[in-house]
């Protein structure tokens, strides 16, 4: 710096350093806070009771030259050497800390001894406005400096000095920008036409993390005095540096930096040497707030859901609409079903159907419903825009299907009833019914066949088929009984056609039992003519049935046939219905073989 101030001047050729007045000119003070720039501070503030230690060494070189027109030349201060122990902690959202320098070496016709201690300072910063939630980071910083300096003149504050600025901060990316303004309080010094008071100063700075743990930094800094003009020489100091940092571990930082005055202000260097040395635990940087730092955050300007999928890499994850139908057996949406999503439950309006946004990924849905068995069914979301999925629910009934058939075959109609209880009537031979789980007794009724007893033992959820045949005739202890009549032409024994079906039934029975040695074919009449012609009628129509079962197979030898007119009616009333019943063919087991 060079200063045309012959007054100051002339105390200096004079031989008398000791009456230079007292000023600190050593505008850089090195702070370990902010890693990405040397000077400027920013809002970051490590976690509280995080500590810090540093060690920094500072070069400046002609800080405050004289020189006159002439090319005489006086260095007040040509070169100082200094260091300065750091120690600080995080107290929350605040960082305070303590500046201890010591001058290694101080050189000019100005000072008043090589070494020495320097003024003590005592500093503190807090973040007011997080830059991860607001699109500026906002903070305030302070400092306080006492005159504790052992070496008088250029390097001594005479009286406790301060400052106070407003710190604000911004990220873009990998740079990060910082900016202080404030004011600060210093003793009042007349040099000549300058006086040195408290003053404005700015400092701005940005750094590039090139890579994890390193980067590089540029720092502008000065001030302007309150009262003195601008255009004063040596009133408005300007310096910038350049520099950058190193980890060295997750603790420990080393820092550089190089740098020169722009201006010919009081404290402005033509060059200036800074390195650093400090302990300070790596601060985790969460730019979005969402508890993983950015070296491990996949997405740092977005934070994690939270949502327990995939929270680990920091990012939002997507979601993915599904639509859960649950249906009946028939495809019928079940209004009253309740739906669990990995245990979480859906909201619906009773349709049945459910819908959520969910991560893609593997799930397992809960299905209850009042009368159907519980399900617990896997859901496989892809990574699509939309996905559905249908869960069939199965009554807890058991489902009973009846199939009816006569003797060859073909589908029959009739009623049936199922514990006494009538159920729905066959349709081409076949009905259907949902029955509790248990034991049921059915009872198929058909007309012209004998009734069919079963008994049925439901599952829940089971679907049981009950094939019945029906049949005209059946055999008992005494005799085979028929379901319907032999019909015979008019007066005639010549059997009618509709009645091949019992007959071939009964002489079915006959092949199935050969147990049964010999059956008595019986023919009655009804009350209509004399006894004597209806006895020879019955008598025919006895031998006719034989006939026709001799012709399905029956040895002749098994079969003997009898009438017995209308001797024994099993109506005696003289009605049309009496008569139709008197009007039969009956069927007597007379031997059967002894059971082994």
């Amino acid at each position: 710096m060079q200063l045309p101030l012959l007054g100051l001047l002339g105390t200096v050729l004079a031989g008398d350093p000791g009456q230079v007045p007292d000023l600190n000119v050593q505008l850089f003070r090195p702070d370990g806070g902010s890693e990405r720039t040397l000077w400027a501070d920013d809002t970051q503030v490590a976690a509280s009771g995080t500590p810090y230690l540093g060690l920094a060494f500072t070069f400046a070189r002609n800080p405050f030259v004289y020189e006159y027109d002439d090319g005489r030349r006086v260095d007040v201060l040509s070169d100082l050497l200094e260091a300065d122990a750091l120690m600080g902690v995080s107290l929350g959202p605040a960082r305070v800390g303590m500046d201890l320098p010591v001058y290694l070496l101080a050189a000019g016709e100005g000072v008043s001894g090589p070494a020495g201690l320097g003024d003590i300072s005592l500093d503190g910063r807090a973040t007011l406005i997080q830059r991860t939630s607001a699109p500026l980071g906002l903070g305030v910083g302070g400092r306080v400096v006492f005159p504790t300096s052992t070496i008088s003149g250029p390097l001594a504050n005479p009286v406790t000095a301060w400052e106070a600025s407003l710190i604000a901060d911004r990220e873009f990316g990998d740079v990060r920008i910082a900016a202080n303004l404030g004011t600060r309080g210093v003793p009042q010094v007349q040099l000549e036409n300058i006086v040195l008071d408290d003053q404005f100063f700015f400092r701005l700075g940005a750094g590039w993390a090139a890579m994890d743990g390193a980067g590089v930094s540029l720092d502008l800094a000065g001030g302007v005095p309150w009262t003195t003009p601008v255009s004063t020489a040596g009133s408005t100091p300007v310096e910038g540096l350049l520099g950058g940092w190193l980890r060295l571990g997750d603790a420990l930082l080393l820092r550089a930096g190089v740098g020169t005055g722009f201006t010919r202000g009081i404290g402005t260097p033509r060059m200036r040497d800074v390195i650093m040395l400090s302990w300070e635990p790596t601060i985790l940087r969460d730019f979005d707030e969402d508890g993983l730092a950015d070296r491990d955050d996949a997405c740092r300007t977005e934070p994690e859901d939270r949502d327990g999928f995939e929270d680990e890499d920091g990012c939002p994850d997507p979601c993915v609409r599904v639509l859960l139908r649950v249906e009946d057996p028939d495809g019928q949406l079940v209004g009253a079903a309740n739906l669990h999503l990995d245990g979480t439950a859906l909201a619906t309006q009773g349709t049945g159907l459910f819908q959520t946004d969910v991560h893609p990924g593997q799930y397992v849905v809960n299905v209850r419903a009042e009368g159907y068995l519980p399900l617990d069914a896997p859901l496989v979301v892809p990574d699509q825009p939309d996905t559905q999925a249908t869960y069939r629910l199965v009554p807890a009934t058991g489902l009973v299907r009846l199939v009816v058939a006569a003797p060859g075959g073909q589908p029959v109609d009739g009623a049936w009833t199922v514990d006494e209880h009538e159920a729905p009537a066959t349709t081409s031979g076949r009905a259907e019914i949902r029955l509790e789980p248990g034991a049921h007794a059915l009872c198929v009724t058909v007309p012209g066949f004998h009734p069919v007893e079963r008994q049925v033992t439901v599952a829940a959820g089971e679907v049981v088929e009950v094939p019945v045949t029906v049949q005209r005739a059946v055999v008992s202890e005494a005799r085979i009984e028929i379901a319907d009549s032999v019909y015979f032409e008019l007066g005639k024994s010549v059997i009618k056609p509709e009645s091949y079906g019992l007959l071939d039934e009964v002489a079915q029975i006959l092949h199935d039992h050969p147990e049964i040695l010999r059956l008595r074919i019986e023919g009655h009449t009804d009350s209509r003519g004399s006894a004597q012609s209806n006895l020879k009628l019955s008598d025919r129509r006895a031998r006719a049935v034989r006939t026709y079962l001799v012709s399905k197979g029956v040895q002749v030898s098994r079969l003997e046939a009898i009438g017995h007119g209308e001797s024994r009616p099993l109506d005696p009333r003289e009605t049309g219905e009496a008569w139709a019943r008197n009007r039969r063919v009956d069927f007597f087991i007379v031997e059967r073989k002894p059971a082994p």
